[in-house]
Parts: C-alpha cells; structure tokens; sequence
C-alpha cells in the first residue's frame, strides 16, 4: 500500500541498528556472527529472519542504509553463523525448545532473502553471498527431506518452505513433499477455524504458508480455505482493537487476564496480500485500520519492507475498501465458542475453560470463573456451548468415591503394586453446575445451578481490568492488580475511564476463595471480586455494562 511504505522504510532503517548491535561477538564460539536474542541466544531462525530484514533494507533506494558496507558484512555473519551451526542432515535448532528440527519457518526468510538478492544483486560481491544463501537454501531443503513436524502448522510452513525452494532450486522431491503434506487435507473446520485455534498466532502462520503455497504450485483452491480464516478474524475482534484469543489452543491463551491484549499488527502483510491477490476491498480496509491504529498508539510497526521489495508495485498500490462490519453474533459448536458484539460492548462464552464467560465494555473487561471445593475436581470447565434460542447453556459435572479395604490380603504392602480395582466402593458423591446465560442489550444474565452434595463451599469470581474504582454499598476501593473483595450484599460497580459495569447481586456466606483447593490461581494481573455460598446453588447473577 502506498500510504504506508515509508513508514515501513523508517521502521527498517530504525531496526537495522539494533539488530547490528546485537551480533553475537564471541569469536571462539560457533554462534559467532548469529542475531542475540532476549535469553541471549543465537537462533537460526532470528537471525535469518534478520537476514531478510537486512537484505531488504541494504538494497532499498529510500532506505537510509542502502549499499552499506557494514550492513552487508552483517549479513555475511549471519550466513556464516547458518553454516556453524546447521546439523550434518540439513536440520537445525530452535534453542528454546526443539533440536534437530526441519528449518520451516527460517526457510521462508531464507527464500525471501535470496530472491531479494537475485532481483538487485549487481555486484560480483553481492552475487557471490546471494550463491551462499542459495547453498542455504539447498541444505534446508535436504532437512525438510530428512526431518518431520510436530504441531498442525509445521506441515503447513514446510510444505510451503518446500515449494519455494523446489522453484528456486528445481529439485522435485520437495514439490513431492509439499503435496504429500496437501494430500492430508486442511485442518479448518466449516467457520474458517483452524486445528490449533490460534487468532493471536499461528492463524497467521497458517495463512501466510497457504498463500505461499497456492502461489508457488499454483493451486488457486487453496485461497478458499485462506479466506475463510480471514474473516473469522472480523468475528474475533473485540471493541478496543484486540484479537480475543482465550478460545486458542496454542499459547497466545496467555494467562486469561483481561489486561492482556494481543494486536492484529502481525496480520498486516496478511490483509494486504488478501487486498492485493484476493482484490477483496474488505481486506483493504481491515490492512487500513490495523496500520493506522498500529501508527495512531505508536505500536510497533511489522516489519513488512521486503514485501514491497519483492513486489514493487506495492510501492503505489491504492485498492479500493468498503466499511467493515463492527456488529455480528457467532456461534461455532464445534470450536464450543459463541461471540456477540454490539459497538463497544461484547460477550464471549467458551467451553473447555476455566474463564468461561468473557464481557467487554470498552476499555474495562471482565472474565467470570466458578468452583466448588469438591474433592478438588470442581473447577467449571464445560465442555460444550449450546445455543438454544437466546440461551446459551452450559453443564459441567464432577463425581469421587471412597475405597474400603480389600476383601482378601494383597500379594504386596506397596501401595503402587496393590490392585485397587478390587476393592468395594462407598459415599459416592456428584456435583452438576448447570449454567444459563441470556443476554439482553448490554445485560448478561447467569443464571446458576449446582445440584448434588449439600454443604460444599462454592464461590463466583469475577476478574475485572485493574486501575478499576470498585464500589458497593458500604465501601469504595481501588481495584489494584492482585487484590481482591467479598462483597456482602447489592451490586458491586466496577469503572474504568469511561466504562462502567454492575455486577450482582452479590452474597456471602465464607471466605475460602483465593486458596480453594482444585480452583485456578488467583489473577495476579486483574483484580477479584468473589461471591460466596454453600451448596446446593440456585443464583442470578447479572453483569450491566453502562
């Protein structure tokens, strides 16, 4: 997109300093030359992703860094630092967590570069580097080979690291491998939801390799499955511009802190590609508004410069946008998730969760959880959302026993030896939360049943945004992160800025919450509000967003 190249110019030339001054300098060490990261690691695929990033800016005209002896003698360490540390199989190592493993993701940074090198390459010095990266690109290919995935979306990044150096090298046996993968078949569901669930994430991992794919073997049907996701993520975002991602899989999850918050900045080069390949103008306008909000709140800005070196017409591409839809209502049974939002105001129910309940109104968010202290099973997880009208419901139920003495004397005193399933059983007890959620305007209403053993200690959380002003009838407090309160009666008001939330009737009856055993830790991010009773249960508890 024209109006943002420049500010993709700038935030390359103000990276490249950093990523020079953090080389690893230790000669003696076969890290030499790689990119430091945080944990002060040289990883593989950091430093070829810098790589690229380098690349793009080195052979930028508008870039600041253009020809640059220094910047190119960078980049000249991080391949040899690849070739130090690349094992004799063609894979490589993600030092955080996996070893031997195919080099999928630096690959695609890896072909970026060198096609990045071949389109401006002039020099005999600069080819000579560009031969360096296409012998990288050769030994990946031989890893892919001899390598294997481990989650859904490695198939996905190999296959599509695969197809991009079968085009550059010609070697068929990674074309072959690319759609031995394909012939798995998508793992996307009829909403557009991948396996993995991950909106803050690996979504974009995935969408990213199958429009590399459906480009580089030339498979057109695979834009289906890439615009699918891609309006699921109209559907996933909330009021204030954040990606909901408490429904994922993967570790964008985070800790279900309402003060957490994933942005759609990552998914930049994704809309584009959509605006630009797609020629789809909703994408236009979702590519618009994350760069401008990116740039509006001085987030930090992807780095997408090689995007437009590879392609660019970019430089001066203007497509055509239509108004996005801010207002829907999704229920995916499958994924067990159903989203409304209506403004600045939304509600998300998921299943499989602890934090099961989720309201927004603007800045201030709340997430609800249940427990029951019942031989330490009774944590309110749901496994299914069912939609049945405007009701939302949702049933959980957990049961234990006591074992008697064995009828005859065991062959053994270790109690890990004893066979315990011939022993008679007694007291056995169940526990059933039965949960209804209707949603009326801006009013969410619960309405709660916990059914079976009498006398357990049951309690309602609510975790609301902190720096909140918390009042009830006889109190008003600072909702600090970390703290908490047992109101006793009426309904608790929670304000952040200009938001304002009612949360009740509230009712207490003891004050075991924070250390109930079997129930989640407490938030140290947002700030509790409890609501405590004995069972059996019979409650409304209502959330007003004013």
């Amino acid at each position: 997109m024209k109006a943002f190249y420049e500010k993709f110019v700038q935030a390359n030339e103000e990276r490249i300093p950093m990523a020079m001054a953090n080389t690893y300098d230790d000669k003696n060490s076969i890290f030499y030359g790689g990119h430091k990261d945080g944990n002060g690691l040289a990883e593989q695929y950091g430093t070829v992703s810098y790589m690229m990033h380098l690349s793009a800016g080195y052979f930028c005209k508008e870039n600041k860094f253009f020809k640059d002896e220094k910047v190119f003698e960078t980049i000249k360490g991080y391949i040899q630092f690849y070739f130090n540390t690349v094992r004799p199989n063609g894979t490589g190592d993600c030092l955080i967590s996996d070893f031997f493993t195919p080099s999928s993701f630096d690959c695609i940074n890896v072909a970026r570069t060198y096609r990045i090198f071949e389109k401006y390459a002039t020099e005999d010095f600069e080819k000579e580097s560009m031969g360096r990266i296409y012998k990288m690109l050769e030994t990946m290919g031989e890893g892919f080979i001899n390598g294997g995935h481990r989650t859904p979306n490695h198939r996905w990044m190999i296959s599509a690291a695969a197809s991009m150096v079968y085009n550059i090298t010609g070697r068929v046996a990674l074309k072959d491998l690319a759609l031995k993968y394909l012939d798995e078949g998508i793992d996307i569901d009829e909403y557009g939801e991948f396996t993995e669930r991950s909106p803050g994430m690996y979504n974009e991992v995935n969408d990213n390799a199958l429009f590399i794919l459906a480009r580089e073997l030339d498979l057109p049907y695979l834009y289906d499955y890439i615009r699918a996701n891609m309006d699921l993520l109209f559907k996933y975002m909330e009021p204030d511009g954040t990606i909901f991602t408490q429904n994922s899989a993967r570790k964008d999850k985070g800790e279900n802190d309402p003060s957490m918050g994933f942005y759609p900045t990552r998914y930049f080069y994704i809309y584009l590609q959509g605006a630009y390949v797609l020629k789809d103008p909703r994408y236009a306008a979702f590519a618009y508004q994350v760069m401008n909000e990116t740039i509006r709140y001085q987030r930090s800005v992807s780095e997408d410069l090689w995007l437009y070196m590879l392609n660019e017409e970019l430089k001066t591409f203007e497509p055509e946008t239509v108004p996005l839809v801010k207002n829907y209502e999704m229920y995916n049974p499958t994924s067990s998730i159903y989203r409304k939002i209506e403004d600045d105001f939304s509600v998300s129910v998921i299943g499989n969760n602890a934090n099961f309940l989720f309201v927004q109104k603007g800045d201030l968010k709340v997430y609800a959880r249940l427990c029951a202290s019942f031989f330490m099973l009774a944590q309110f997880k749901p496994e299914k959302v069912e939609k049945n009208g405007n009701v939302i419901s949702m049933e959980f139920s957990a049961e234990d026993m006591y074992w008697k003495p064995f009828e005859e004397k065991q062959d053994t005193s270790v109690w890990k030896e004893m066979d315990h399933s011939k022993r008679k059983t007694c007291n056995k007890q169940v526990l059933t939360f039965k949960v209804n959620i209707e949603i009326t305007g801006k009013t969410v209403e619960m309405d709660i049943k916990v059914l079976g053993t009498d006398r357990v200690p049951f309690k309602a959380e609510f975790v609301v945004t902190s720096g909140s002003m918390i009042e009830g009838d006889f109190f008003t407090v600072s909702g600090d992160a970390g703290q908490s309160i047992i109101p006793h009666q009426g309904y608790v008001k929670v304000k952040y800025k200009k938001d304002t939330m009612l949360i009740g009737p509230s009712f207490k009856q003891h004050t075991y919450t924070a250390n109930m055993r079997g129930s989640v830790p407490k938030s140290a991010r947002g700030y509790t509000i409890y609501f405590t009773e004995y069972t059996e249960i019979d409650k409304k508890i209502k959330i007003i967003c004013e």
